[in-house]
């Protein structure tokens, strides 16, 4: 017999609180009954370390946000349990911003709440440089203070979870604050070394964005740009640093006439430095008397941006700016600010004996201003600038050359830019001019699949006789490919 039913036989034989009787009644039954052992209480720490780890989820995600203030910027940054470790960026009106970055089950959010535009108000001191040396420190003293939130709200929400569930001791609640500091520690950690930002290179858009597929595809191919234009940095630059001798050594780009106003025609820099050096280089060799850009001087129109081109700064001859719909008023301040920045703006201006007339395109402005017939509206104040003006310009500056097409036969020369492929059209009397674009289409360049070059165009007008305009004698199409090294000139005479 079990030991078990010993005690039972035993504690029933020698019951005084039952009668003969129902003691042989129970005996029996005792013998027969099937005992079952009772089940084993669970570990005491089981229900201690599931109430810390729903205390930790619980706390993180509800107290565990915070917003920074990163020099202008303000950021929200959350964390929350999740099935796969992501981040997620949202960007707001513009969408979200969603890849999988890391292999702990944790949700990573970051949300751009707001942008102060002071904080491009003041171009003597927010340079990009300074910006690096400032945002870049302070975000990471944000992250800092972040990461000690989430330990402390961890820590509070596993020990203050317990004492609600359990009624735990002193003992028991210490042990499961320690245990929520010690996960949320090593959670933490495990992001950081597993995290992985080429994961951005799948990543998805949500929302309103209509051009992500393209914006991807431009991420992933910038990538991998970026690491081949790294690689070729220093070829980059001797070639640039010798293009100025030979340009020099190549006579037959003298000037074709004695006398002759050298404007230098430049279109789509889109903020690329190199641009900048290309046209310094063209004005030493070319006696440029001024330079004439068709627009798009930058990428979004902040004035971070035109830090970029800051060496325009440098020119000592006219800059006469059109301004394009990547630019902005910030940008056509900037130029007016240039020692001799001109920034047209539907009136007739007198370069080096030269009458220019150009006006700003529409998208430059923040609203667009108008009826929302945007480029009959720009026509229509460019007609009226014509009826203002007594004296008929020689050239007229747009950026877009749908508006410039509009006036041949009215105007000699139509320059413009924005498609970023030069040409050379007759229209009639008029000579349509664009000179490609001078920035290798900036972050665009990076995208193609071939290099696309560098250009800008030279214009030869020679003085006209006492009572006629000068006359556009010839004009020099220029490509240059810095990682070729290789410059390509054509010339076209014109009369």
């Amino acid at each position: 017999m079990p030991d078990a039913w010993v005690e039972i036989y035993t504690l029933v034989k020698e019951s005084n609180i039952c009668t003969r009787k129902e003691r042989k009644m129970a005996l029996p039954i005792a013998k027969n009954y099937p005992f079952q052992k009772p089940k084993p209480a669970p570990h005491p720490l089981i229900p201690l370390l599931l109430t810390t780890l729903a205390g930790i989820c619980l706390f993180v995600t509800f107290l565990g946000p915070a917003t920074y203030e990163i020099q202008g910027f303000q950021v929200g940054i959350s964390l929350k349990p999740a099935l796969e470790g992501q981040t997620i960026v949202e960007l707001p009106p513009l969408g979200t911003l969603s890849a999988r970055t890391h292999a702990t089950p944790l949700e990573i959010t970051v949300i751009l709440k707001s942008v102060n535009p002071d904080i491009f108000n003041h171009p003597s001191t927010f340079t990009v440089k300074a910006f690096q040396d400032i945002f870049f420190p302070a975000a990471r003293e944000a992250l800092k203070r972040f990461v000690l939130r989430q330990l402390l709200v961890a820590t509070l929400g596993a020990a203050l979870l317990t004492w609600l569930i359990l009624r735990s001791s002193i003992k028991r609640l210490a042990f499961a604050a320690a245990a929520g500091l010690f996960l949320m520690l090593a959670v933490l950690v495990l992001t950081r070394y597993s995290y992985s930002y080429d994961a951005f290179r799948q990543a998805e858009f949500q929302g309103a964005m209509a051009a992500a597929p393209q914006v991807l595809d431009l991420t992933g191919k910038t990538l991998d740009k970026l690491a081949e234009l790294r690689s070729k940095t220093t070829l980059v630059t001797a070639n640039l640093q010798s293009l100025s001798g030979r340009i020099g050594r190549l006579d037959l780009l003298n000037a074709p006439g004695t006398g002759s106003t050298n404007l230098l025609l430049v279109a789509d820099i889109h903020n690329n430095p190199l641009g900048i050096d290309l046209i310094q280089a063209l004005i030493k060799h070319f006696n440029v008397d001024a330079v004439l850009d068709a627009g798009d001087l930058t990428d979004y129109g902040s004035l971070l941006e035109t830090e970029m081109v800051k060496s325009l700064r440098e020119l000592d001859i006219p800059y006469v700016f059109a301004a394009g719909n990547h630019d902005s008023p910030a940008v056509m301040n900037f130029v007016r600010q240039l020692p001799r920045g001109h920034v047209l703006e539907g009136k007739v201006i007198t370069i080096a004996g030269i009458k220019i007339l150009g006006i700003p395109d529409p998208w430059a402005y923040r609203p667009i201003p108008g009826t929302g017939n945007y480029f009959q509206d720009q026509i229509q104040q460019l007609e009226e600038a014509l009826a203002r003006n007594k004296s008929k310009p020689d050239i007229l500056l747009v950026h877009n050359p749908q508006v410039a097409e509009k006036f041949a036969g009215r105007v000699p020369v139509l320059a413009s830019g924005h498609t970023h492929r030069p040409e050379i059209k007759q229209i009639g009397p008029s000579l349509l001019v664009n000179p490609g674009t001078t920035g290798a289409a900036g972050i665009r360049g990076l995208q193609a699949s071939q290099e696309v070059p560098y250009s800008a165009s030279i214009l030869y007008f020679t003085p006209g006789t006492p009572g006629e305009n000068p006359e556009l004698t010839a004009i020099d199409m220029i490509k240059y490919e810095p990682l070729s090294g290789r410059i390509t000139v054509e010339r076209q005479v014109t009369n």
